[in-house]
């Protein structure tokens, strides 16, 4: 296995990115929907504050924000095996195909995130 430098990382990369940019750019308008709805439900939040139902408000924002957390990994998982696999040359796969592959993969990564979390802090 030959070794590459950090400078031949950057620029197959970026080749990579530019040869594929339509199709990873369907990934990233899918990541800014929970993102979005994050926004909408911050400024509602911000809202309701003062009224007699903000806690109510508060423990369904605190939901939506947990789904849209779970809904942004699942996208990213999707993303990363997009990536990989235009990095290896296979060909092209329905953004749906990937999303329900990926949907097997997030308690692994979210189980993964903890422990290397917990390995860090000690």
């Amino acid at each position: 296995m030959n070794l590459i430098s950090p400078t031949d990382i950057v620029k197959k990369s970026i080749e990579l990115y530019k040869q594929n940019k339509d199709f990873f750019a369907r990934y990233v308008k899918l990541l800014f929907l929970p993102s979005g709805l994050s926004i909408i439900v911050g400024v509602m939040v911000d809202f309701f504050k003062e009224k007699p139902s903000s806690s109510i408000v508060g423990m369904i924002a605190f939901f939506i924000f947990i789904a849209a957390g779970l809904v942004s990994l699942w996208i990213g998982i999707a993303l990363l095996r997009a990536v990989a696999e235009r990095y290896d040359g296979r060909p092209v796969r329905d953004v749906k195909i990937m999303l329900t592959e990926a949907s097997t993969l997030i308690w692994p990564v979210i189980v993964a995130t903890i422990l290397s979390g917990l390995a860090i802090i000690g």
